[in-house]
């Protein structure tokens, strides 16, 4: 890899990595199987909104005390309780699909729960990339972190788009189960020295610590609140793809497995393209400008109707995606000292993942109301216009490149 892929060079990032692109094959399987399901059932844009909104609802609040709870104990141990957690519904929900017993209650009930698991997952996961590489690998590291879950969209989707078809869905909510496995194996062979934490908690106390410290650090608190936006509306267009694709472009799943592919080709370019680069300076800006050209490249694949056209678009909707979350989350991860990453980090999962199956549900009930193409025009045009006021209103986010600069002259002294 050279110099330019640093972050390898390190044995336990480089085996969870590894173990994550596996199974975020699976996931991404999993997604378009489970959203072709939904739409089949129900032949309704908006369930497809519902069953989002329960894999929400845990991130709203849960992530909190994960958070928590991932600042005190072993991070590694937690990640494999979560991990088998979310192996085990994943076959739940294979077996009912595959017998013909699945019923929408039961996914939505399988979402929440997976959700449950998943809030305890992501800041917890997050929490410990630090602990793997040393902080000047660490925007590195994330960028190709987002490549290991975005980047698995490239191949997840368009595998799940054949095999719906060959195997059913039963049979691609199976194949996820099984990809499970190969995180769960990379957490056993890491060998990691986890600083020695107290079990006993003090919930309560640590809860508000943790909103004290974001609260008095105005960067964050601009940070969390552009994701908000960049989540409730930018990202929830996949939750709306089975609908675009069925009911407005009368496309196939396999058509559908293409669409949710190409952001994952995006990725790839966008993760690897900031990998390669290693910093970005002037980061405050370099964020108004990915999500502004986000929020174009939304409106402008909701107006297409030729495929072709809609995937060369999708692909600069993944990598503006990859580019603003790694950007964003190298910014948080440098201001949160580790006694207290794991809840700056909640606070981020919440934002960045707990917000956007919500997003889901707004759009997709603004998608019954008006259509879809206007639901996904929408919010484009949400993204930018935040993104816009927010840097405009704001002075945090342009003093971000100063406040950096005075981050690595401490350090370096």
């Amino acid at each position: 890899m050279g110099t330019r892929y640093r972050a390898f060079r390190h044995r336990n990032f480089t085996l969870l990595w590894t173990g994550l692109v596996f199974s975020n094959i699976g996931t991404w399987m999993q997604f378009v199987a489970q959203g072709w399901l939904v739409v089949t059932l129900t032949k309704s844009p908006g369930w497809l909104g519902v069953v989002a909104l329960a894999g929400a609802l845990p991130f709203l609040v849960l992530p909190l005390i994960a958070g928590v709870i991932a600042d005190y104990i072993d991070r590694v141990k937690l990640l494999k309780m979560t991990q088998t957690a979310s192996m085990l519904l994943a076959f739940v929900l294979a077996i009912l699909t595959i017998t013909d017993l699945v019923n929408l209650w039961e996914i939505i009930a399988l979402a929440f729960l997976t959700g449950t698991a998943n809030s305890f997952d992501n800041p917890t996961r997050a929490a410990l990339v630090p602990d793997l590489v040393p902080r000047e690998d660490l925007m590195q590291a994330i960028s190709l972190n987002s490549t290991a879950f975005q980047g698995a969209a490239l191949i997840g989707p368009a595998i799940a788009g054949v095999l719906v078809g060959v195997i059913g869905v039963g049979g691609c909510f199976m194949i996820n189960g099984f990809s499970y496995l190969a995180v769960i194996v990379a957490l056993f062979l890491l060998r990691i020295e986890e600083p020695v934490r107290t079990t006993a908690i003090a919930l309560r106390r640590e809860l508000v610590a943790g909103a004290r410290f974001v609260l008095s650090t105005p960067v964050l608190l601009n940070l969390l609140l552009l994701t908000v936006a960049f989540s409730l509306f930018g990202r929830s267009y996949t939750t709306l793809l089975p609908a675009f694709a069925k009911l407005v472009l009368n496309k196939d799943s396999s058509d559908l497995g293409f669409m949710y592919a190409m952001p994952g080709l995006g990725t790839l370019i966008g993760g690897f393209g900031l990998a390669t680069y290693g910093n970005v300076r002037d980061k405050g800006r370099f964020l108004l400008i990915i999500s502004v050209a986000y929020g174009v490249a939304m409106v402008c694949f909701s107006l297409s109707s030729q495929l072709w056209l809609i995937l060369a678009i999708l692909i600069v909707v993944g990598a503006c995606n990859t580019a603003f979350s790694a950007t964003a989350n190298t910014m948080l991860q440098t201001r949160a000292p580790g006694p207290m990453r794991g809840r700056v980090m909640s606070y981020n999962t919440i934002a960045l993942i707990g917000l956007t199956p919500l997003g889901g549900a707004i759009v997709g009930g603004i998608a019954e109301a008006a259509g879809t193409r206007a639901a996904l025009v929408t919010a484009g045009l949400v993204v930018a216009a935040c993104a816009i006021l927010i840097y405009s209103l704001l002075p945090y986010l342009r003093a971000a490149k100063y406040e950096e600069q005075a981050l690595l002259q401490e350090v370096a002294s």
